[in-house]
């Protein structure tokens, strides 16, 4: 089986062998598998196991047993304990927290693209389980060969083939009991369904797998002709995908040209029937991992807010420069004849006025100031429709606080409290860079 994986992986272009690869191990045959052939053709890789407790002793034998390869064949091994109590749902929610830390890991060490050992069978169990669940046609191709910086170098070999060779290489893995009883769906399918179409046809599962793939590159091509039949009503600009639905192309079929872009990232073909008639502005839809808002005809679509809980920053009087959250440098300059720029990356304030330390944060729904030029305060939130800031931008907009007043919506608007007037002694130049 060595030679079919190496023609696999070629053919498909998933990786090198100088290629950082995570590796995800749980030490079931699959992956200990996997394991092996990385090894034999020198790979350069690092192992992730999560030993989510839910087996008591029987999880940790699993962990134990991929620790003892790691240590054998001096590789890197990342272990992460779980407390199964904070698992509500335990499929779901175990594949959540395993795919968060394997991103995690991803971008601590450096490493490109993580490895799975989903095979053939995986795949089949997944096509009769989106037919079920009634997914279109990207549920029937089953699991991305390459996506999001994940391959899966085996959905080429079947269950059988992977017990073969492990057997013929003395490679030991460890048996999930769970596996064999029919508490779940795919668990079903795979005890009930794919023995009778076995018996039908004995090469049912590598078949349809090869077909599956076929399908998947069928979709694929369907994806680029799309675009090249939308270049005005698709575009992207850095991490935002922007959709005039009115603009797409062929006009009878938007609902399946909006399913076919995005699909890939979630969205139901519901989610997008619900789009096409939605006119409002504000508006928003969302999946597990993307956002999209409608903004003045457009829907934009971006990943869903990860912004973690982030402190207020403080800045002393005799501070100059800021570089998180934001790149904010700060000088004072003489108030005779001061002249204010016209650039809301520039504001002019009455250092007499500000109350030190400062406070740089977030703006949060409630905030309200006087913005320059108004008697009365606002509502931060309005001040920003009035700018007309995208809502994927909002999320990301800061204040800078004196004394809990609101002196600078940065990058958008001053406060008439915190002004320059014929009074001013001293002013405080605060510049976004």
């Amino acid at each position: 089986m060595y030679p079919q994986f190496l023609d696999f992986v070629e053919k498909h272009k998933l990786f090198s062998a100088s290629s950082n690869l995570l590796v995800a191990a749980s030490g079931g045959l699959d992956s200990m598998v996997l394991l092996h052939l990385l090894q034999k053709m020198n790979a350069t890789f690092e192992v992730a196991h999560m030993n989510y407790g839910l087996r008591g002793n029987e999880s940790d034998a699993d962990e134990k047993l991929v620790r003892n390869w790691c240590e054998a064949n001096n590789r890197v091994l990342h272990v992460k304990r779980t407390d199964p109590a904070e698992l509500s749902s335990v499929q779901t929610d175990a594949r959540k927290l395993r795919y968060a830390w394997f991103r995690e890991l991803m971008e601590r060490h450096s490493l490109s693209l993580l490895a799975t050992a989903h095979h053939a069978n995986d795949n089949l169990e997944t096509l009769f389980t989106n037919l079920l669940r009634g997914a279109g046609a990207h549920g029937w191709s089953g699991i991305p060969l390459n996506e999001n910086q994940t391959v899966r170098p085996l959905l080429f070999a079947t269950r059988a083939q992977l017990e073969e060779y492990a057997v013929s290489e003395a490679i030991h893995w460890r048996a999930d009991e769970s596996n064999s009883q029919d508490t779940y769906l795919r668990n079903r399918i795979r005890h009930h369904l794919v023995p009778v179409l076995e018996e039908l046809h004995p090469q049912a599962v590598k078949r349809v797998s090869a077909n599956q793939l076929l399908l998947r590159e069928d979709l694929a091509l369907l994806e680029t002709l799309i675009w090249q039949l939308n270049p005005d009503a698709i575009r992207r600009e850095e991490e935002v995908l922007h959709i005039d639905t009115n603009a797409l192309r062929p006009e009878s079929k938007r609902s399946a040209v909006l399913f076919a872009l995005l699909r890939p990232l979630g969205f139901s073909h519901e989610q997008c029937e619900a789009m096409l008639k939605i006119t409002e502005s504000g508006k928003q839809i969302a999946t597990n991992d993307y956002t999209a808002w409608f903004n003045r005809g457009v829907w934009q679509v971006v990943s869903a807010p990860q912004l973690q809980s982030m402190e207020a920053v403080w800045i002393a009087a005799d501070t100059i420069s800021l570089e998180r959250p934001l790149h904010l440098t700060i000088r004072e300059v003489s108030a005779e004849g001061f002249q204010p720029l016209p650039n809301p990356d520039i504001a002019a304030l009455d250092a007499g006025k500000l109350n030190f330390p400062l406070q740089v944060r977030l703006w949060r729904y409630g905030d309200r100031m006087t913005p320059l030029g108004m008697k009365g305060s606002r509502l931060v939130s309005d001040i920003l429709i009035d700018e007309k800031v995208p809502q994927h931008r909002k999320r990301h907009i800061f204040v800078l606080e004196s004394k809990g007043e609101i002196a600078w919506l940065v990058g958008l608007r001053i406060s008439e409290r915190f002004k320059i007037t014929p009074n001013t002694q001293r002013v405080l130049l605060f510049t976004l860079l």
